[in-house]
Order: structure tokens, then C-alpha cells, then sequence
């Protein structure tokens, strides 16, 4: 099912009206701004929202982006009780963003530490122009104008009420 990209009512009443003029505008000119990768829509597997992320930050296909950071993730020393058959898409961003976009040749992809704010207040706070990873416990999503979009699909921030109320650990940007 396809969700309308627009402001909705429950977001309305917590923003200042230049705000939702911003964001409205910003819904116009990219009027379906946060999209599932290619390739995702057969995978079936649960646990894989960083993956969604990297996929959507970096632009590439969702089966080279879980590849990558399979491989990524073989490379380091650590116990491997299960084969790729039943991983459930579980990786550890910091660990394994940065070799997966080295080896599908994606550049300018960035880490960022950020001060504690939760997710609602950082997406008030933050460009809607520009796509960001934002890692919260154990989960990360990708903002858009104020929209928020893991492996569940794409709803406004306001929308994701226990999401919206989570701390940001970090955040992940392309530059350059």
C-alpha cells in the first residue's frame, strides 16, 4: 500500500505553520521523497533496517547493498553459528557501513555523532531536503522531509509516536 506524502493531521498541530509551509513545499517539489529500494519487496526478512537505510542513503540496489555488508560482516573475527540462509538482515552499522560502501564503490558517505534529542525534534531541527540515517536503540531509519522510513514503509514523524520519542545515537549523511 502506498502512503500520500503529505503532512497529516496528527502532525499538523505540533508544528509552526513556516514549518509546515517548509515541509510542504518540500513534499511538492519530491512528492514521493523516501521510497523502499529496489529489490526489497522480495526479501521477506525482518530484522533488516539498517540495511533498508544504507540501501536508500547510498541509492544502490537493496540485494547488492545486503552483499556488501554480508560480506563486511564475514570479514571480521567473530562467531558465525548461522549461514546466510537464515540471517535475518542484523548488522552493526559502525561496523559495517563504511567497508560495504568501499566495496560497492560509494563515496562520501559519512558518520556523525549528535547530541542527545529525540527523533521528533531532530527532524524539526534539520534540513527536509537532505536524506539522513538516524540511528536510535537498536534501530535506524532514514529522514526525509519529515518523513521517517524503515523496512515498515514511510509515514510522517508524527505519525511514528513510539519512534518519534526515541533518542538519536548518531546519524549517517552522503557528502560531497
Amino acid at each position: 500500500m502506498t502512503r500520500i506524502h503529505t503532512i497529516s493531521a496528527n502532525a499538523r498541530h505540533l508544528r509552526e505553520p513556516e514549518e509546515i509551509a517548509q515541509l510542504e513545499y518540500a513534499a511538492a517539489a519530491d512528492p514521493a521523497p523516501l521510497q523502499r529500494p529496489k529489490g526489497f519487496a522480495s526479501t521477506g526478512k525482518r530484522g533488516n533496517c539498517a540495511i533498508v537505510a544504507f540501501a536508500t542513503l547510498t541509492g544502490v540496489d537493496y540485494r547488492a547493498a545486503e552483499d556488501a555488508i554480508w560480506a563486511s560482516m564475514q570479514t571480521r573475527k567473530r562467531n558465525t553459528r548461522f549461514d546466510r540462509a537464515a540471517w535475518g538482515g542484523e548488522c552493526w552499522p559502525e561496523l559495517d557501513y563504511l567497508p560495504a560502501a568501499k566495496a560497492l564503490g560509494v563515496v562520501g558517505l559519512k558518520r556523525h555523532k549528535v547530541r542527545r534529542q529525540q527523533v521528533k525534534s531532530f527532524a524539526r531541527h534539520t534540513d527536509p531536503s537532505k536524506l539522513t540515517v538516524l540511528m536510535v536503540t537498536r534501530h535506524a531509519m532514514t529522514l526525509k522531509a519529515g518523513l521517517l522510513m524503515d523496512q515498515q514503509g514511510s509515514m510522517p514523524v508524527a505519525d511514528r509516536e513510539r519512534r518519534s520519542k526515541q533518542f538519536v545515537t548518531e546519524i549517517w549523511t552522503m557528502e560531497g
